[in-house]
């Protein structure tokens, strides 16, 4: 009984090793160490993948919830009001406009891209873009008025 045990773990080591040199040789990999340098970026790319998932999770989960704000609550902000908006954000430009008719004060700026994209959000599919800078410099302005 013990020799079959130690055959059946000599065994699975084996297939292991052949296994992990047929993965070596897949990935194009000079070495074992490689090989480990490999998957460990990968599978740091899949975490950093699995955790944006989860955050496009949580927006999605709290717009779901969302309830809108009364028109009266809206038109008794008596403060001046920047109303930011992608033009390819989660609320639409024309729900902007009226949030922003509806607003004393206010004002309406629409900038290309999604909600993450005009802020500069890390999750960004264009993270050489200008438009985040273009944004802070006219909330500067509005917020020096």
């Amino acid at each position: 009984m013990k020799f079959q045990h130690i055959r059946r773990t000599s065994d699975f080591l084996r297939s292991t090793l052949v296994f992990a040199a047929v993965l070596a040789a897949t990935i194009g990999c000079a070495s074992r160490l490689d090989a480990d340098d490999k998957l460990t970026k990968s599978n740091q790319e899949v975490g950093a993948m699995t955790k944006a998932i989860s955050v496009k999770r949580e927006y999605a989960a709290r717009m779901v919830k969302f309830r809108d704000w009364p028109d009266e609550d809206i038109s008794r902000t008596a403060v001046p009001t920047l109303v930011v908006v992608g033009d390819k954000d989660i609320v639409l430009p024309e729900h902007a406009l009226k949030m922003t008719q509806l607003l004393p004060q206010g004002r309406l700026m629409v900038v290309p891209g999604t909600h993450g994209e005009f802020l500069g959000d890390v999750m960004t599919t264009r993270p050489d873009s200008q438009v985040p800078a273009a944004v802070v410099k006219v909330i500067e302005e509005f917020l020096d008025q």
